[in-house]
């Protein structure tokens, strides 16, 4: 089991966890990584410019907006598994990536976010977001 984790925040102190869960993922466990790319899935410059090659940002799809945070779902550069990119502004982002997972959460000053794969319940204590994505309950 592989732990990868990726914090990128100039001025904001984000405590980011990945967690794998046990299991190869396939292109179907994220529907939304499939669709063709819009203008609206380009990673921010300084989120692409500070991951030091984490993130596919070619993979890269756009789910939505929690507040003034955008939310983007994407490949590890190693083309398994699953990252979320959390992004207030130049100086406030987060990346936090599971290689061979289904399942990442990422916590910090910007909130807290769990993905999971298409057709999940879910994660305990959280209600959904978005499509694969979940925020805590409340």
């Amino acid at each position: 089991m592989k732990r990868s984790t990726r914090v990128g925040a100039v001025g904001v102190a984000a405590v980011v966890m990945a967690t794998v869960l046990s299991g190869c993922m396939g292109g179907a466990d994220f529907a939304v990584l499939e669709k063709e790319p819009q203008a609206a899935d380009a990673l921010p410059d300084a989120a692409v410019d500070d991951n030091d090659g984490v993130v596919a940002p070619d993979t890269a799809r756009f789910v939505g907006k929690d507040g003034d945070v955008s939310l983007w779902l994407a490949r590890p550069a190693s083309g398994s598994g699953i990252c979320v990119v959390a992004y207030e502004s130049d100086d406030a982002y987060a990346t936090g990536c599971a290689d061979n997972g289904t399942w990442v959460r990422l916590s910090g000053e910007l909130g807290t976010y769990e993905v999971a794969s298409d057709g999940s319940p879910a994660p305990e204590g959280t209600e959904r977001l978005f499509d694969n994505v979940f925020v805590p309950a409340g």
